[in-house]
Formats: C-alpha cells, structure tokens, sequence
C-alpha cells in the first residue's frame, strides 16, 4: 500500500509525464485518482485507480522514454 512520501513520489511522477495530480502533498485524493485513471487509460491498462504492480510497471517505462 502506497503512503504519504510513496505518494508524492508518485504525484511528481505523474506530474512531470503530463498527468496533473494536483497538489504534491502525500494525499491519494480526488485529483491523484484521476490522474492515475487517466494514466490507465493512456497506458491500455485495466482502469481501476489502484496503483499496483503493471501501473509501476508502465510508469518506469514511459518515464525511461521520456
């Protein structure tokens, strides 16, 4: 389970590839859940919010790439 800094790690991430979280502040909230939906989407990824094992998976990916 992700938690507080394993959070924000996650919003600067989704932040710096295009998907804005909105505020960097540790909180899996309403603007981090639609943003990781939106990166499941993008991604061909089953969209459910749960950012598990593939979502790391891909994120480390499109991060390489980027």
């Amino acid at each position: 389970m992700l938690r507080g800094e394993d959070i924000a790690e996650l919003q600067r991430s989704l932040g710096s590839l295009g998907f804005n979280p909105g505020k960097v502040d540790g909180i899996f909230g309403p603007d981090t859940q639609d943003a990781v939906e939106l990166f499941q989407r993008n991604s061909g990824l089953v969209v459910d919010a749960i950012f598990g094992p593939n979502c790391i998976t891909a994120l480390k990916r499109l991060g390489e790439t980027s």
